[in-house]
C-alpha cells in the first residue's frame, strides 16, 4: 500500500469516514458491496446526503421500536378493515373507500380506551386514520 495517497471518503452505507491509502478505502466499500469512487467526498455528496436522509428517518429505531404493540394493533385495524371492505382479498388500501380521515379520527377519538364492534381498538383507528391522513397530504405533496 502506498501511504503517500492517504484520503477520506464517507461510507454512504455505514457513515463512517474512512482515512486511508486509496487501498483501504476501496476494500472498506466493497465489504458493503459498494463501488469505490475514486474522486473521494465530493464525488459521493448525493450519496452521503442520501445516507443522512435515510440515518434522519430510523423506522425501526424512531418508530417500531418506540411502539411496538400500538404498531401491531395498527397492522390488525388494517387487516381487519380490509376483510371488512374486501373479504379474502391480499392487503391494501383501497384509497377510494372511506376518505374522511378527520372525521373518522374525532369519531374513534371520542370513543378511544374502548373496542369497536369489529374488536379493535378505537384507538388503533384514531392511529391509522392519523397515518392515513397524513399519507394523502404527503402523496398530494409528491405529486402521487
Amino acid at each position: 500500500m502506498n501511504w503517500n495517497r492517504v484520503q477520506a471518503w464517507t461510507c454512504v452505507v455505514c457513515g463512517v469516514t474512512v482515512r486511508g491509502p486509496i487501498e483501504v478505502i476501496r476494500d472498506h466499500t466493497l465489504a458493503h458491496g459498494q463501488a469505490y469512487n475514486p474522486t473521494g467526498i465530493a464525488g459521493n455528496q448525493e450519496k452521503i446526503l442520501e445516507a443522512k436522509r435515510r440515518k434522519e428517518q430510523p423506522i425501526f429505531s424512531g418508530l417500531l421500536a418506540y411502539f411496538p404493540d400500538a404498531c401491531l394493533a395498527v397492522a390488525n385495524c388494517s387487516w381487519v378493515g380490509n376483510e371488512q371492505h374486501h373479504p379474502g382479498a391480499p392487503l391494501h388500501w383501497d384509497k377510494t373507500k372511506s376518505t374522511d380521515e378527520k372525521d373518522a379520527l374525532v369519531r374513534h377519538l371520542l370513543q378511544s380506551g374502548t373496542l369497536d364492534t369489529d374488536g379493535v381498538r378505537h384507538s388503533a383507528k384514531v392511529a391509522w386514520r392519523a397515518l392515513a391522513m397524513l399519507q394523502r397530504e404527503l402523496d398530494k405533496e409528491k405529486g402521487s
